[in-house]
């Protein structure tokens, strides 16, 4: 489906695009079957996944589909979001509901790193802000449309709710990261990373001033094994510094 979506978001057609759209399509239909054999899924009767197959008629009826998007309640979200939704929250806390077990040992090498002046050493007993999610202004793609995006990475810990209701469950987001700026260009993947958002935080005042929020990550281990017959390259789990 990932041909299909990139697919779907050019700002232009012509008739071997919508034939290559389509034949991404015809694809995942022919294979899907195989989550159900497994018992991944049970069905794939879904509403949105339905709709696909309308995408290819309705932009020769109507056009490209790049201005059509579900981004402005979400950009009104960020909008109205500045503040902290959990404040003064303790280090105990963070390692055991965001699964940030490394915590301490990370901050201490950023600020070891990034802030050698300061003396202070972070401890069991500081507090730390936790916002739920970070948003990230992206460059445009000019195939697609010359609108840059803004994306949310979000890093959530589960949360309960009304005695009737069942727990919202966590959510940790994982991001392409540039790791090494000298190595990355844009369009390659040297120089890139994979990681787990485990915990997104502001900085307190008293180990100096860092303007950006700053995240807590699992990361996975370099791209290395390409996956011919997926297309993709394979992941696992960093083992070695993986925060």
């Amino acid at each position: 489906l990932l041909d299909f979506i990139y697919y779907a978001q050019y700002q232009s057609h012509t008739m071997e695009t919508l034939h290559r759209m389509q034949e991404a399509l015809n694809l995942f239909h022919s294979n899907k079957d195989i989550f159900v054999d497994e018992g991944i899924r049970e069905h794939f009767n879904i509403s949105k996944l339905h709709s696909l197959i309308h995408y290819v008629d309705s932009i020769i009826l109507f056009g490209s589909l790049d201005g059509f998007n579900s981004e402005h309640p979400e950009r009104l979200h960020i909008d109205y979001a500045k503040k902290s939704p959990f404040p003064n929250t303790s280090v105990a806390r963070i390692t055991s509901a965001y699964g940030a077990m490394e915590f301490l040992p990370a901050l201490q090498t950023f600020l070891d790193d990034h802030l050698p002046h300061n003396t202070l050493k972070p401890n069991q007993f500081d507090r730390f802000d936790i916002y739920n999610a970070i948003s990230i202004l992206l460059p445009s793609k000019p195939h697609v449309s010359d609108t840059k995006h803004l994306i949310s990475v979000r890093a959530t810990a589960e949360r309960s709710n009304s005695p009737r209701k069942p727990s919202t469950p966590a959510r940790f987001d994982t991001a392409v990261v540039i790791e090494d700026e000298e190595v990355y260009k844009e369009g390659q993947i040297a120089g890139l990373r994979v990681a787990k958002i485990r915990a997104i935080f502001k900085l307190p005042s008293q180990f100096g001033h860092f303007s950006q929020p700053l995240a807590y990550v699992h990361w996975f281990k370099p791209f290395q094994a390409w996956d011919p017959q997926l297309g993709m390259f394979k992941l696992s789990r960093s083992t070695r510094h993986h925060r």
